[in-house]
């Protein structure tokens, strides 16, 4: 037993010279010219002023017997033509050191560990940025500092970097578009690639973003990279103001369990293009201006997604075809081109709606509610669109749709009853211009409705209208304004007596195959509907008042 104690009081009498042995060489290159070169040798590889406020050892990695310098204060300042004086602040960084070099007087760098360093991205000149022109290696400097492993390199300080870990970094990006809780690590760095590991939180919570692959070689004018890009958003997090610039009401109560992923395999050129096949998967998504008129959207979709000069002015690409998501209790099948440059979004859609119920549809979209019901089917349609917002990009809309509606109702008016009152104003049918008839209240049940829709210059242009009801039939064309003003020249056959009356006030025996001329003017929620009586031949007052005075009679 006393020979063990005794071979455990020399172990630890070894041990604790060798932690005071590499204290004491350590120490050396701390202060002074060590930390000049130190310094000299971290401005080399970044290529802008180093500044360092204190440097001291780190205790609990030299008891390790993995001896470490941190650097307190630290800055590294921004390229030439840049405003800010400073690219990167930091409270800490740890410098891990080879331990068999600092015997021989030298320093020979195996890690850095960086604590939530601040950086501000500044775009300068050209569009290009801070962090572009520093991802670009720097002209080497003529002291021929060296990057390559082994003791033989020349200079008494050099990379030999096995890790670079970067922790809950905040980075604020131009646009004041700040990340935050960015955790970055690069593996294996040999001075040509590595592999890196990078995630951050996007908006404080759940959302997140994070790249796993390998980058390098970096060249003059290239930085490839290789690896798997994973973007999960809570849409809920976004912050209301922001998703109403972007959406306008399209996700203003996305609901708290939706979930946006993209998963894509990406490669190419952080200085150039980095593309690569990807999958959107839309999970328990909410469409609609409110809680109360909301449509559920969800499903996966392939697609292609690009960005072009990311680490500096930024240009994304998205393409999507042969999509089937689930719209409502209906389905939407198509495909969408989505470009977003300089803040300007640009994109076109194709596809078809099937199955969905069109009061649903319209309520969670537009204003004012429950005006139409039915089943809707949009059997084709194109959509182009352009914008720096949501307003914008609404009042670009243009393209062009075929649609039918089945088995539906119109709430807002009630076309048949609305008709008979404004011909029972007798002078209708005498004067050139109709007076305006108070529209009846009710609605209008129908069995289809169809026609063309154009959509440009903030208005829906709707051609070669059809509607089959029980009461009429209504033909025509006309527009809705984006403002909800309403303006329609319509043909309506009725399906009454009424009918057979207007023929013989008006002398025309083909009035029950031609129809009743009616102009449908005013708003969504103030609807007026009047004949056009210019285009009926008139017969007498008398006999204008006294017929449909009998035929109001008789329903009654």
């Amino acid at each position: 037993m006393k020979r063990i104690l005794t071979w455990l009081a020399a172990v630890a009498a070894i041990l604790l010279a060798l932690v005071a042995g590499i204290g004491v060489a350590a120490r050396s290159l701390v202060s002074g010219a060590g930390k000049d070169s130190l310094v000299r040798a971290l401005e080399a590889r970044l290529g802008v002023p180093v500044t360092v406020a204190g440097a001291e050892l780190d205790l609990e990695q030299l008891f390790r017997l993995r001896p470490a310098i941190l650097l307190k204060g630290i800055s590294a300042g921004n390229p030439p033509g840049f405003r800010g004086k400073h690219f990167l602040e930091a409270d800490s960084v740890s410098v891990q050191l080879e331990l068999m070099p600092l015997f021989r007087n030298r320093l020979l760098i195996q890690s850095i560990s960086v604590e939530r360093p601040r950086v501000v991205v500044e775009r300068g000149p050209g569009g290009v940025t801070n962090l572009e022109r520093l991802l670009k290696p720097p002209v080497p400097a003529a002291s021929g500092v060296s990057s390559s492993k082994g003791d033989s390199a020349a200079g008494p300080t050099r990379f030999a970097v096995e890790e670079l870990t970067v922790r809950s970094a905040e980075i604020e990006l131009p646009g004041a578009t700040t990340l935050s809780d960015l955790n970055l690590r690069l593996l294996d760095f040999d001075g040509d690639s590595c592999r890196i590991e990078a995630a951050t939180r996007l908006f404080g919570g759940g959302s997140n973003l994070s790249l796993q692959g390998r980058i390098g070689p970096s060249g003059p004018a290239s930085l490839p990279l290789d690896g798997k890009l994973l973007m999960a958003i809570v849409p809920d997090e976004i912050p209301a103001a922001v998703r109403e610039r972007a959406f306008g009401k399209l996700f203003a109560a996305p609901g708290a369990k939706a979930r946006v992923t993209l998963d894509t395999e990406i490669k190419g050129d952080v200085h150039g293009t980095l593309s690569g096949p990807a999958n959107l998967t839309i999970a328990n998504l909410l469409i609609g201006k409110d809680k109360a008129h909301v449509m559920p959207l969800s499903g996966k979709a392939p697609l292609t997604f690009s960005v072009e000069r990311p680490a500096s002015t930024p240009a994304f690409h998205v393409r999507m075809a042969g999509a089937n998501l689930k719209l409502g209790k209906g389905e939407w099948s198509g495909g969408l081109d989505l470009r977003i440059r300089g803040g300007v979004t640009t994109g076109t859609s194709t596809g078809k709606i099937r199955n969905v119920e069109i009061d649903e549809f319209l309520n969670s979209l537009t204003e004012p509610n429950d005006k139409v019901s039915g089943i809707l089917e949009v059997s084709s349609y194109s959509l182009r669109f352009s914008g720096s917002d949501a307003a914008a990009i609404q009042n670009s809309l243009n393209g062009t749709a075929r649609f039918a509606v089945a088995q539906g109702r119109f709430a807002a008016l009630d076309f048949s009853t609305s008709i008979q009152r404004a011909l029972n104003v007798a002078s209708a049918l005498l004067q050139p211009q109709s007076p305006v008839a108070q529209p009846a209240a009710g609605s209008t049940a129908f069995t289809t409705l169809s026609g063309d829709m154009k959509i440009g210059s903030a208005r829906i242009q709707l051609d070669s209208i059809n509607l089959e009801s029980p009461s009429l039939g209504l033909t025509g064309r006309g527009s809705i304004g984006f403002d909800h003003t309403l303006q329609f020249a319509l043909v309506a056959r009725m399906r009454s007596g009424l009918a057979d009356v207007v023929t013989r006030l008006t002398g025309r025996e083909d009035i029950s195959r031609t129809g009743i001329p009616v102009e449908l003017t005013g708003t969504i929620e103030q609807p007026r509907i009047r004949p056009s009586a210019g285009k009926l031949t008139p017969g007498t007052m008398n006999d204008a008042v006294d017929s449909i005075r009998r035929l109001f009679n008789r329903k009654k």
